[in-house]
């Protein structure tokens, strides 16, 4: 026995009550987010109302600090760590070891340091670099 095709009107009535119900759970669900921003905003005028006291003074204060500066290195750590970054140079580009160097030295003098000279290696692997081009 053959399935019967639906009408155009039994489709168009089933479509109605399938939009009928969507709109139903959208305006549920639009309630439900009122009722909650409700009850938020009745809990946020009730805590401003009566804030919870201070804690007693027999209670230790945490204290925290955040600062947007790093902590000063010592001069010892200001050196190692310049020679940190002149053993990744590129001495093949003389211009970026020269900015780099510049940036060093600014720094160096921002802290009050005096940057020491390359190493001799150091300037023995420039000079091999720029005759090589």
């Amino acid at each position: 026995m053959p399935i019967p095709s639906p009408t155009r009107e039994e489709l168009a009535e089933v479509e109605r009550e399938i939009m009928r119900r969507r709109g139903e759970r959208a305006l549920a669900a639009e309630q439900a987010a009122r009722e909650e921003a409700a009850e938020r905003g009745r809990l946020a005028a009730e805590h401003a109302a009566n804030p919870p006291p201070p804690p007693p003074a027999s209670i230790p204060r945490m204290e925290l600090r955040f600062g947007w500066t790093a902590p000063k290195l010592s001069e010892a750590e200001a050196i190692a760590g310049a020679e940190a970054l002149r053993a990744t140079y590129d001495f093949s580009n003389p211009a970026l070891v020269e900015l780099q160097e510049a940036r060093l030295r600014e720094a160096f003098k921002a802290d009050g340091y005096r940057l020491p000279d390359l190493k001799p290696a150091d300037k023995l692997r420039a000079l091999k670099a720029a005759s090589l081009k």
